[in-house]
């Protein structure tokens, strides 16, 4: 059968279980859960327990078993108050090398979460020196790994050397590569450019096309607007014109109508001046005056009452 050395260091961050916020932590190291196990010396009034405390259990079947460690506070009267447990498989130690680890602490239900960490180191040895074949195995693991590093180092050397060599061919291929690129690119450009000022100055042309287009219906519009003023302008002076050529005319028939007027009244005075005195000489010829004559004074005041209707006639 085998061996498996328990060495229990410490503990830390315990649950608290007595009144003044503290524990008295202490330990019970078994295989499964099962006697014989092995219990530590109880640390009174702390969370953080320090043991250094070795133990040695034997393994039946170390692919099954696993090792328990139950922390518990230690109590005067009654039961004691279960902290916490620690399981590990020692099927994880079967490398026969000592393994110092922390460990999670787990509540009272398997794989349920608990309280603080306790550190262990753990050898499982089926012959040899407890915790002391470390020493040897690993300085062989140092010195094997040492070879392996210095041979690895030689193999990056020589790496580096073909690297180097890699990279001087590659520098010289991406040389002439972007040589060929660059004139490439460059011919690509020529032709970008090329392209690039024809189509600037075809949309320049059509700019200034578009633009002269537009100047040149401005320039109608405002022809157009000064015709209409110009309309505007001639039918206001042909308007006034009128006016003014019936305002004259008014002016004349009024004048023509005042010269009328005195005329008439001119003719009127001159036929009653001329029927006065005709009046007159018939007055003092009444008695001699024959039928003849008679006759042609009816005419004569015919003939001047038609003229007194002339004169009193009006153009309007």
């Amino acid at each position: 059968m085998s061996k498996l050395h328990i060495k229990l260091i410490e503990a830390r961050g315990l649950k608290s279980a007595d009144v003044g916020g503290k524990s008295d932590p202490y330990c019970s190291v078994s295989i499964n859960g099962t006697k014989p196990f092995h219990k530590s010396k109880v640390i009174k009034k702390t969370l953080d327990p320090v043991w250094n405390e070795t133990y040695t259990l034997t393994i039946k079947d170390p692919v099954k078993d696993n090792l328990v460690v139950a922390i518990s506070d230690w109590d005067r009267i009654g039961s004691h108050d279960l902290l916490g447990i620690v399981r590990f498989p020692v099927a994880a130690l079967m490398d026969n090398q000592p393994k110092d680890e922390w460990h999670n602490i787990e509540g009272k239900k398997k794989n349920s979460k608990g309280k603080g960490k306790l550190h262990l180191v753990l050898h499982y040895a089926p012959t040899g020196t407890p915790f002391q074949k470390k020493v040897v195995q690993k300085q062989q693991q140092q010195n094997n790994m040492t070879n392996q590093n210095q041979m690895m180092g030689q193999q990056q050397n020589n790496m580096m050397g073909q690297n180097n060599m890699m990279n001087q061919n590659n520098q010289m291929m991406n040389n002439n590569m972007m040589g060929q690129q660059n004139n490439m690119m460059g011919q690509q450009n020529n032709m970008m450019n090329n392209n690039m000022m024809g189509q600037q100055n075809n949309m320049m042309n059509n700019n200034m096309m578009g633009q002269n287009n537009m100047m040149n219906q401005q320039n109608n519009m405002m022809n157009q607007q000064m015709m209409n003023q110009q309309n505007m302008v001639n039918q206001q002076m042909q308007y006034q014109q009128n006016m003014m050529n019936q305002q004259m005319m008014h002016q004349q028939n009024m004048m023509n109508q005042q010269n009328n007027m005195m005329m008439g009244q001119q003719n009127n005075m001159m036929n009653n001046n001329m029927m006065g005195q005709n009046n007159m000489m018939m007055g003092g010829q009444k008695m001699k005056m024959s039928k003849k004559d008679k006759k042609k004074m009816k005419k004569m005041k015919k003939k001047a009452k038609k003229n007194k209707k002339k004169d009193n006639f009006s153009l309007f």
